[in-house]
């Protein structure tokens, strides 16, 4: 029994030894031990999450649910067609402008109409309007031209807008806990690795930074893209016949469009092809003009030669 108490007082005599070796070890060890903490980034980002107030994700989820705050993407493709080409051009440059928006692509091509409506000019242009003015800028739009075709599109992103602008708060709350971390850091491989990871959590920021601008970019400014192209007159749209004598009215009308575009084009053939007519007309004169004299001399001979065969000598 005595030597079984000797033994345990040597154990509590050690142990306490060693308590106090690794209390005062335990100051140097700190820094040591949350700067490996920092390469791991979940750490940061849960802790991160936590410390975000609930308040502010509770108001982003309802500033989804308000439609006047929700983050849409609008964009329209019109196609319109004008008699007066430059003018329509220049008007629709100056609504432009004064909108406050900009172009952000022009293509015209063609080398003006003729009276058979075959050369044309076509314009193809991309405007950015600010979301204010986009309504009224389609309005003032069918003040120009004649337009065809329209679609509006709108491409909600308010889903995907608040979850780059959480994760980019949390990667900036991470990012001030490693700042606090490296001016706490005193060993070199520590301050090492906490630069290695600052230098990864800096370039997301940037890339969501970047991610967010240009959705704010495409939310202010709508694209409304235009196809102009230039006619010799404007196309009409005959509304759906509803009655039998409607039918024949626009039967009859379509009969007698249709009779004209054939003479027209019969016209325009036989315009097209008098050149060559009149080169073979003319080819064939000379041709029966010179069998006529050759018949003409043969006939001569062959009297002559008849009345010296009944006349001898």
């Amino acid at each position: 029994m005595k030597r079984m108490f000797a033994m345990l007082l040597i154990l509590i005599g050690l142990l306490q030894v060693t308590a106090c070796g690794s209390s005062e070890s335990a100051d140097n060890m700190a820094i040591s031990s949350e700067s490996s903490m920092a390469t791991d980034t979940g750490f940061y980002q849960e802790e991160a999450a936590f410390d975000e107030p609930n308040d502010s994700i509770a108001d982003q989820a309802d500033a989804a649910d308000n439609a006047s705050d929700r983050k849409i993407i609008k964009s329209a493709s019109i196609s319109m067609e004008t008699t007066e080409f430059d003018t329509t051009i220049d008007t629709i440059t100056a609504k432009i402008k004064s909108t406050t928006g900009y172009i952000e692509s022009s293509n015209i091509n063609g080398f003006g109409i003729n009276a058979d409506n075959t050369q044309r000019r076509n314009a193809y242009l991309v405007a950015r309007i600010p979301e204010a003015q986009f309504d009224a800028f389609l309005a003032a739009l069918e003040e120009v031209g004649s337009i065809t075709d329209q679609q509006i599109n709108g491409e909600d992103v308010t889903e995907q807008y608040f979850e780059t602008e959480s994760h980019l708060k949390a990667l900036q709350i991470q990012e001030e806990r490693m700042l606090e971390l490296l001016s706490k850091a005193e060993q070199m491989e520590d301050i090492l690795l906490i630069e290695q990871e600052l230098t990864t959590c800096r370039t997301e920021i940037e890339n969501l930074t970047t991610n967010l601008k240009r959705y704010d970019n495409l939310i202010a400014y709508n694209q409304v893209t235009l196809d102009i192209t230039e006619v010799a007159r404007i196309s009409t749209v005959n509304p759906m016949p509803t009655t039998l004598g409607q039918r024949m009215e626009n039967t009859f009308h379509w009969s007698i469009s249709t009779l004209k575009n054939v003479v027209e084009t019969l016209l325009v053939m036989l315009v097209a092809i008098a050149p060559f007519v009149m080169i073979a007309l003319a080819i064939g004169v000379v041709i029966w003009r010179i069998r006529k004299k050759c018949r003409r001399k043969g006939t001569t001979v062959s009297s002559e030669k008849d009345t010296a065969d009944t006349n001898p000598k």
